[in-house]
């Protein structure tokens, strides 16, 4: 929805107001009364998160400030701690021939420059302490109190963000390259007038239109996240990755494992042995070798329990930790299977069929999430089984069937 009054978009910028508030619209306070009360409370509250915030600000400046860098690029890529989310960001970049610095969003030290004077903050945290009284605007009191408290714990990274792509532009930058979708960021970065590239590193969550931010360019891996956020920001402004299909298909299949190892009937966010089991002995009766994908994010001391649970040789257990669309060459698989993995909707944009190992389980947790569409888009390991017989084995079905799965609505 659009503000009938402005809102400043940090504001409502905390990410797990996605999951509390999904669905809901923000309105617009119509009681002069209770916007008052509200306002007072606020008001009450300012002069002590500036000084707060002026504390936190030196505590910081004192023991986390870093000497000032001299790699002044035009482009900066924002990423985490797992290069493999970076993976898809850098192959653009690199193959743009952009020259790129890098730093990790969850290191408070990136973004407190020595070349950035402690009273440079100042009217910073008294603005984004102004924009707090705007809460009062908003319609709902337990709404309220919930954006102000998140505002109040989000204000002091606002104001360090801000200050760090305020110098950073004085110094170069024009554009800042993300992954995955950190609001809080983007809504400082924007503010201060940059532009903005997202790189989705996995499938994309729904978000309610008055939480999305403001972004340049949007990077995804499937045609229905392209669809979804075409309804966000102009449809050209969207891209979808640009994956490579293997130059034919090999009697082998992968499955896409799960981050967690453990397995179980009943937990949803366990692997089920019983589906794994079933799994290998039904592609060994048709003649398919099965690889198995370790998860990027997976604890390596738990891949030698794994092996022997599943009693997997080491030449059929893929451990690179990149996305699966950089194994295809190597593997050249006519099946991925997995559960709810973005590795399913990089299998389509591969041309090669995904299975879903339990679509009960999955259409359940992503129903409401995804913007990917499984039920349509995959097909059914527990009920498919004499299709993807079929499949394996007459090149024409499996052409028509991987065409249907792309283009079914």
């Amino acid at each position: 929805m659009e503000f009938k009054e402005h809102i400043p978009h940090w504001l409502i910028a905390d990410s797990s107001s996605l999951n509390s508030y999904v669905g809901k619209t923000i309105k617009m306070e119509t009681s002069p009364v209770s916007k008052f009360l509200f306002f007072c409370v606020i008001l009450s509250l300012i002069i002590p998160v500036f000084l707060f915030c002026n504390f936190r600000i030196i505590v910081y400046k004192t023991y986390l400030q870093k000497k000032s860098s001299s790699d002044n690029c035009q482009d900066l890529l924002i990423g985490n701690y797992h290069e493999t989310d970076e993976f898809y960001a850098r192959n653009i970049l690199e193959e743009s021939n952009i020259n790129f610095s890098k730093m990790n969003q969850f290191n408070p030290h990136n973004y407190l420059d020595s070349n950035i004077t402690f009273f440079s903050y100042q009217s910073l945290i008294f603005e984004s302490c102004m924009d707090l009284m705007d809460i009062s605007k908003i319609a709902g009191s337990d709404l309220k109190l919930n954006i102000l408290l998140k505002a109040i714990k989000n204000i002091l990274f606002y104001v360090i963000y801000r200050n760090f792509f305020r110098h950073q532009k004085q110094v170069g930058l024009k554009r800042v390259h993300l992954i995955a979708m950190p609001l809080l960021l983007i809504a400082a970065l924007k503010k201060e007038h940059l532009s903005c590239s997202v790189y989705m590193h996995g499938l994309t969550i729904k978000i309610p239109k008055q939480y999305f931010p403001t972004i340049d360019k949007l990077f995804v891996l499937s045609e229905d996240e392209k669809n979804y956020y075409s309804t966000l920001m102009p449809k050209n402004n969207i891209q979808l990755y640009k994956l490579k299909s293997p130059a034919k298909y090999k009697n082998n299949a992968v499955l896409l494992l799960r981050q967690n190892l453990n397995f179980s009937n009943d937990n949803e966010d366990f692997m089920s042995i019983v589906d794994v089991q079933a799994l290998s002995s039904f592609l060994k009766e048709i003649n398919i070798d099965l690889y198995y994908k370790i998860h990027p994010k997976t604890d390596e001391n738990k891949l030698h329990q794994l092996k022997e649970t599943l009693k997997i040789n080491d030449a059929y257990l893929m451990k690179d930790r990149t996305p699966i669309s950089n194994n295809i060459e190597i593997i050249q698989p006519k099946f991925i299977f997995g559960w709810f993995s973005s590795g399913l909707a990089e299998s389509l944009s591969l041309n090669i069929l995904p299975v879903m190992m339990d679509p009960i389980k999955t259409s359940k947790k992503l129903k409401h999430f995804s913007n990917f569409n499984y039920k349509n888009r995959c097909l059914n390991f527990k009920t498919d089984q004499l299709l993807l017989k079929n499949c394996s084995e007459h090149d024409d079905k499996y052409k028509k069937i991987l065409h249907k799965l792309k283009n079914s609505v």
